[in-house]
């Protein structure tokens, strides 16, 4: 598994265009290293990018205002990532109240810290965008349970059990979700 980060985010269309672009180039040499063919992208039932002529190629990408990361594999099915920077001044606390399940709640105010705030956000995103949901589940279901500092497993009867694993770099948060029952992943940053 790979994951990217400090690209800035692109807001015009084609600024999106050239992201595409990029993503498209990083996933053609990914391929070409493996002996794959040249991605060809569509979108799965619910809307999810998939690559339609590598079956088990796995990606998914996320942005914010200053960062980009994309995350792919060959071995993992469903792969989902989520950045955000913890920089970003957000209402944290009518956020948490409304989408953090109880437990993430008190892990949050408990710590004191912000980033926690964010280790916990991009969890719920990055699991939802690797079982393909997106946003289409109410947040507050979803619970993160903690192995340590920066991993663990959301467990959910509609979704399953993915595993997580968060790190922070340059400012960013970034979390990496897929099923659980593939463990711990070793990646490679660029």
């Amino acid at each position: 598994m790979r994951i990217l980060s400090l690209v800035p985010r692109c807001l015009s269309l084609d600024d999106r265009k050239a992201i595409r672009s990029y993503r498209h180039e990083l996933l053609s040499q990914f391929c070409k290293l493996n002996d794959a063919p040249v991605p060809a992208y569509g979108r799965d039932e619910l809307g999810k990018p998939i690559c339609i002529n590598i079956p088990n190629l796995s990606f998914n990408h996320s942005q914010c205002p200053t960062d980009y990361a994309l995350a792919y594999s060959l071995d993992l099915p469903n792969v989902g990532v989520d950045i955000e920077h913890t920089s970003r001044v957000l209402n944290f606390e009518p956020l948490a109240r409304r989408f953090y399940h109880p437990d993430e709640m008190a892990r949050w105010l408990n710590s004191g810290d912000i980033t926690e705030w964010f280790r916990i956000w991009t969890i719920k995103e990055a699991v939802l965008k690797a079982c393909g949901l997106g946003m289409r589940m109410t947040l507050s279901e979803l619970n993160a349970q903690f192995i340590n500092d920066h991993q663990g497993v959301v467990s959910h009867e509609r979704i399953g059990a993915y595993r997580f694993e968060c790190v922070q770099v340059d400012g960013a948060m970034i979390t990496v979700a897929y099923p659980s029952e593939y463990g711990t992943q070793d990646w490679q940053w660029a």
